[in-house]
């Protein structure tokens, strides 16, 4: 055995570095640095105050932006959310302010059910990998239950292929209380696909029975999905029903650990074991040589995990069988055992607490030189140079490590790569994040004192900011409860790459927590955190210029900057290109917006001012990518599974009579947002060229319109000469329109056209009015000036539809001619951008007027019941989320106190606080209790 010796005691000096900037970044304000940013990493995290929000209901969230080491990292100037639906269609967009990594806001939840994704990142995040965004999905789901319950209660166990499946669905308004004749429709779903569908309608006795025949055996992820939107409902009413197959496709995978299997040395293999839908299996099985000799069993540990030991012999090969639940005929290879390689692994903790890495070398190996390394997101935290032996055993100092997933791997002499190993360090030093309140029970609009106490891994108090909410349990119960909270994300989740079942559950007291967490180390590779491509992706760069035909620089000259928050003037100097640079650490702590301006010297003199942005295009397919990462429609039917849906109470019918419509999981145009290219535009009376069939030299809009067909001019002044028949009286009416777009229709009539970009209206003018009760705002006839500002290299393609106009056959009255001209359709040009955004040329002007971001937070209202008449109010208090603070300081005894008056409901509530401290420690902590039926819960009778 080699020398037992003790890895390097000091961590390097880049990580002390690293460490004390995370502290400083939140304990004192950032200075300002006056020289250009380098690109930064960075992690975001979003709490919200639950997970099902009503429609159109209030979305409370608090936002963290860390650094690769963990840190609170304050380099970013905003904060920015995209919530997108299962169709990938962008709902919303905001940016809110960051202070010290930290941020709070609220945002409003969808008018349609369904399930939505939150993707948050900070303004450092923008074009890096859009994986390294933070993903948190919620529901929308209408707060009024089923009018009818629908149940479905298949016959059958495991569904039968070949045969018959029947399925008894029937409908109640109650236990005892059928509901008769009800239509229905089902779909059988495998994935996002639909392998049946069909209507239905129960008897008088709300009963109907569905047979299932001649699945195909490649479908084994089956949903049926019943609806009913009978007319007689105030909203849809919809059932998922999973149907169980007899046997998963299971995908499983082995892990060495380290990397490799070597030959004739004891080598621990980890494995996982998912479904087609990457859910886990869990199960055993036997592992079995080439000779069918049974070597060794196995099974897994926590969420189709596990690991086993073997020590390969050479030349053989070695497989899994699967024996329970289930047994599968097929066999699983393992990885083939190489004869030259080194073995990594790393130790049980020992009775004294201590914990080995072991380095195991082939015989061809030994004496020869290496470096064993520890890393953290591939930066050098320790380096060692040794020479390899048969077995060389390093003792872990793990209290030089911060709390976190670092790597040990194993170099050769000429620095490449020979073995790697994730571990988890330090994961008992979280904070401890304990909830209490002063009662477990209360009643209705009763006051509750809650109370925060912060510990460290030592039992010292800790100060520190966290978000608290309190909501209600029983109506938002967690349909997702994979997400993960502040330390799973930022410690596990964002570190890792692959989807991690529970994540929650490793930074638990659970008694196997430690052992899965390190499972999760052997079965996940590292996902690899990179900086923005686009240099200082918050500053502002610009130029200034003459504004004349020969647009020379100003070099040398003034540029003015005055933040509107703090006010006071800075001055900036052009280069010798006339461009100047602004770096966004200059702009932390100034505000949302500012005055960039120049000044005049004299009459003549004309100077330019624009900012500049070469990597909007980037920026672009960025947010764009942004959208494809969204949540499955499969994922979507969760909302409808039977332990998901609201349980009618007594308040029902108050919500009943307050409620609108609610159309399920349906889109509607003016929600999503997104206009793509049909089918029809490339149909009669449309025509369509994309960007590329068009000639882009000149970068003139008019010249791409033109060739696209029909277009000839904008037209200064246009009016009802222009089109009219010949020899037919004008009917006192003048057309007038400025600016105007105008085509030759096949009738060789000039008449305008409507001008859409992205399918909304460019404005909204009226075509002909009474010349001589002339009364248009000036900003009407801004069509042609908005069109020409476009920048072209974004347009995607353009539509124009010629519809044919005739012409009134004979004299009309003045009404009748104005009836006439609003009831034709007018033709369109249809300009379709790049992602749907609108990208403009730059302006020269000599001011600019800029925001860094544009959203601010307000403050969570929660009612107060100090009084008799107060707690008698007979307006019903339905509140969900019971309360809501973002920022909740824990003292020098590491307290603070909370205060707050429950709702009507008699429900289980649930309140979670979690945060950081000046340290960048996190924790996270929970508590609950009971609001209890009495004369309050009856809506303050």
């Amino acid at each position: 055995m080699g020398l037992k010796k003790r890895l390097n005691q000091t961590i390097s000096g880049f990580l002390r570095h690293a460490l004390k900037v995370g502290v400083l970044s939140i304990v004192l304000a950032v200075a300002i640095n006056y020289s250009v940013q380098a690109q930064v990493i960075e992690k975001a995290y979003l709490s919200t105050d639950k997970d099902i929000y009503a429609p159109e209901d209030t979305i409370w969230f608090k936002g963290y932006v860390f650094d690769q080491f963990n840190a609170i990292s304050d380099s970013s100037l905003a904060f920015h959310l995209i919530l997108v639906n299962v169709d990938g269609i962008k709902v919303s967009r905001s940016s809110w302010a960051l202070n010290g990594g930290v941020t709070d806001g609220f945002l409003i939840a969808p008018e349609n059910e369904g399930r939505f994704r939150i993707k948050a990142i900070s303004g450092q995040m923008i074009g890096s990998r859009t994986d390294q965004s933070f993903a948190k999905d919620i529901y929308v789901r209408s707060d009024l239950a089923d009018e009818i319950e629908v149940q479905a209660f298949p016959k059958f166990e495991t569904l039968n292929y070949s045969g018959n499946n029947s399925i008894d669905i029937f409908t109640r308004y109650s236990a005892n209380n059928v509901a008769p004749e009800v239509k229905l429709t089902y779909q059988l779903l495998s994935g996002e696909d639909q392998i049946k569908k069909g209507r239905l309608k129960t008897t008088q006795d709300g009963k109907v029975t569905l047979d299932l025949q001649n699945i195909k055996k490649e479908y084994t992820d089956l949903r049926l999905v019943i609806e009913s939107e009978d007319k007689r409902l105030s909203k849809p009413v919809k059932l998922t029903l999973p149907i169980q197959t007899a046997q998963p496709k299971i995908d499983l995978q082995f892990f060495p650990e380290g990397g490799d299997l070597i030959s004739n040395t004891v080598s621990k293999v980890a494995f996982k074991a998912i479904n087609e839908n990457g859910i886990p299996i869990d199960f055993k099985g036997l592992i079995i040589d080439s000779d069918g000799k049974i070597v060794a069993a196995a099974e897994s540990y926590y969420k189709g995990t596990g690991a086993f030991n073997l020590m390969a012999e050479s030349g053989k090969d070695y497989f899994f069988k699967i024996n329970s639940p289930f047994k599968i005929d097929s066999l699983y290879k393992l990885p083939s055992a190489k004869e030259s390689g080194i073995s990594l692994s790393i130790t049980d903790q020992q009775k004294d607490g201590k914990q080995y890495a072991l380095v195991r070398a082939s015989n061809d190996i030994v004496g020869k030189n290496g470096r064993l390394l520890i890393t953290k997101n591939n930066q050098v935290i320790s380096d060692i140079d040794f020479t390899f032996s048969a077995q060389e055993n390093w003792e872990v100092a793990f209290e030089n490590l911060g709390v976190g997933t670092f790597s040990f791997k194993v170099l050769n002499q000429n620095n490449e790569p020979l073995a790697e190993r994730l571990f988890f360090s330090n994961v008992e030093q979280q904070l401890n994040v304990e909830v209490k309140t002063n009662n477990t029970t209360y009643l209705a609009r009763e006051k509750v004192e809650a109370k925060i106490r912060v510990t460290d891994h030592n039992g010292k108090p800790v100060v520190g900011n966290f978000s608290f909410t309190a909501f209600d349990q029983t109506r938002n119960g967690n349909p997702l409860p994979d997400q993960p909270n502040l330390l799973a994300q930022v410690l596990l989740t964002a570190e890792l790459k692959g989807n991690i079942p529970t994540p929650n559950f490793y930074f638990s007291k659970d008694p196997k927590a430690v052992k899965a967490l390190d499972l999760v180390m052997l079965t996940n590779g590292w996902r690899k955190h990179i900086s923005s491509s686009i240099e200082d992706i918050e500053g502002l760069y610009g130029r200034l210029i003459y504004k004349n035909i020969k647009r020379k620089p100003l070099k040398d000259r003034e540029v003015y900057f005055s933040p509107v928050k703090s006010g006071g003037i800075e001055t900036f100097k052009t280069d010798e290109e006339g461009f100047f640079r602004i770096n966004s650490t200059y702009l932390k702590n100034r505000g949302d917006s500012f005055h960039i301006f120049t000044g005049i010297k004299n009459k003549k003199d004309q100077p330019g001012l624009s900012l500049i942005d070469d990597s909007r295009l980037e920026k672009l397919k960025f947010f764009n990518e942004l959208l494809q990462a969204r949540p499955s429609k499969t994922e979507n039917l969760a909302l409808h599974k039977k332990s998901n849906k609201v349980r009618p109470d007594r308040f029902q019918n108050t919500i009943l009579l307050n409620s609108v419509t609610v159309e399920a999981s349906r889109t509607k145009k003016e929600f999503v947002g997104s206009c793509p290219l049909e089918s029809f535009h490339f149909e009669d009376p449309w025509t369509t060229k994309r960007i590329e069939e068009l000639d882009t030299k000149n970068k003139d809009i008019l010249s791409l319109l033109k060739q696209v067909g029909f277009i000839k001019k904008f037209q200064n002044i246009y009016d009802w000469n222009d089109w009219r028949a010949p020899n037919k009286p004008i009917a006192g009416v003048l057309g007038l329109y400025l600016d105007v777009l105008v085509g030759e229709l096949d009738n060789k009539r000039v008449v305008p056209f409507q001008i859409y970009l992205n399918c909304e209206p460019v404005n909204k003018i009226d075509l002909f009015f009474d010349y001589l009760n002339f009364d248009m705002d000036e900003g009407n006839f801004q069509a042609k000036y908005a069109i020409e500002r476009i920048d072209i290299d974004f347009i995607e393609s353009i539509s124009i539809n010629q519809t044919h106009i005739e012409l009134p056959i004979a004299y009309l009255s003045r009404q009748r001619l104005t009836d006439y001209f609003a009831s034709i359709q007018w033709p369109i040009v249809q300009i379709n951008t790049l992602y749907d955004e609108v990208v403009y040329k730059p302006i020269f002007t000599s001011k600019i007027d800029h925001m860094a971001f544009k959203n601010y937070t307000t403050e969570f209202y929660a009612p107060v019941y100090e009084t008799e008449k107060q707690r008698k109010d007979p307006v019903p208090d339905l509140r969900t989320t019971i309360f809501w603070q973002a920022n909740v300081f824990t003292d020098e005894n590491g307290e603070a106190t909370i205060t707050y008056y429950n709702a009507d409901r008699p429900n289980e509530i649930k309140l979670i606080a979690e945060g950081v401290d000046a340290f960048s420690r996190l924790g996270f902590g929970t508590a609950s209790y009971q609001v209890l039926e009495g004369s309050m819960t009856e809506g303050g009778k």
